[in-house]
């Protein structure tokens, strides 16, 4: 390889909308468009609702909470509702597992969550990931809970990304 770093860098941010694979390592690399979706609303209401219950301050097992509450498979067992930390809707609870992973899957909400469900709030309709984190908030619609009831995840929608 006879490109510098700095060369290699320049290379993926130019690259990254469409996707391509890094010279360094060879991963792929590319910028996901994200948008809330009704499932993700969903959970974050339900979240809302038992935060209330036992206090804002206390971290809930989400998906534990969505299973309880008898939501299909589709919702209680993606990571979907994770990704509402992007928004700052909710704040996912630090620290490790028995088994030493990271993702403990206990969320509490946020007060923009919070304002958010009361439909007090707008969030961006679309976020740009990579690697875990927030990288472009474009100047996209800003939307309030009530029109991303209708919402699906779309797989095809997701890989066209920017």
């Amino acid at each position: 390889m006879n490109d510098t770093l700095q060369e290699s860098k320049n290379y993926l941010h130019d690259n990254w909308e469409k996707g391509v694979e890094c010279p360094c390592c060879k991963q792929f690399v590319k910028l996901y468009r994200r948008k809330i979706t009704g499932a993700m609303a969903l959970a974050l209401v339900e979240l809302y609702k038992e935060n209330k219950r036992v206090g804002f301050s206390e971290y809930i097992h989400l998906a534990e909470l969505l299973d309880k509450k008898g939501y299909s498979y589709q919702i209680t067992n993606t990571g979907d509702k994770a990704k509402l930390k992007y928004w700052g809707l909710v704040d996912p609870m630090q620290g490790t597992r028995e088994d030493g992973s990271k993702k403990v899957g206990r969320y509490r909400i946020t007060q923009l969550g919070i304002d958010f469900v009361k439909g007090e709030a707008h969030i961006h309709e679309i976020v740009g990931l990579y690697n875990q984190h927030v990288y472009r908030v474009d100047n996209n619609r800003l939307i309030t809970i009530n029109e991303v009831w209708d919402t699906k995840f779309n797989y095809h929608e997701l890989m066209k990304g920017y």
